[in-house]
């Protein structure tokens, strides 16, 4: 996906929707886009959380498996809608799994790269806090 592009995605998340150029631009360099196939597993729980995601295209579900196997769905993440946010920050592991509904693409957000932009900037910082507290 063109950088353009990228960027494009990321301003339509909730997330970033109002951040400056200048950090969506950052944010797009911490970010790789990943093809998943309908009913690909993108992450299991209980795995290390690595990135977070970002939907460009398709829908993702969140999800738990009770003790007896039964699903309960956490949420539909469509286009423009971030998920797995809360283990990247924890620096833990994913509570929850996601698979792909239908062939979806997503750009995947480094927890690492990303962390050291929320570190270096007290503007993502604030907004990211404003934003997280108002889901």
């Amino acid at each position: 996906m063109p950088t353009t592009m990228l960027k494009s995605q990321l301003q339509k998340c909730y997330l970033f929707a109002d951040l400056a150029d200048k950090l969506i631009d950052q944010i797009a360099s911490s970010s790789s886009v990943k093809e998943a196939a309908k009913d690909e597993l993108l992450f299991a729980d209980g795995e290390l959380a690595h990135s977070f995601f970002v939907v460009a295209s398709g829908r993702v579900k969140v999800f738990k498996l009770s003790p007896d196997g039964k699903e309960q769905i956490l949420m539909i993440a469509n286009p423009g809608d971030s998920f797995a946010e809360a283990a990247m920050f924890a620096g833990g592991r994913f509570p929850a799994s996601a698979q792909a509904l239908v062939d979806s693409e997503l750009l995947a957000i480094s927890r690492d790269k990303f962390v050291a932009l929320v570190k270096a900037n007290p503007e993502l910082s604030l907004t990211l806090i404003a934003r997280l507290s108002q889901l």
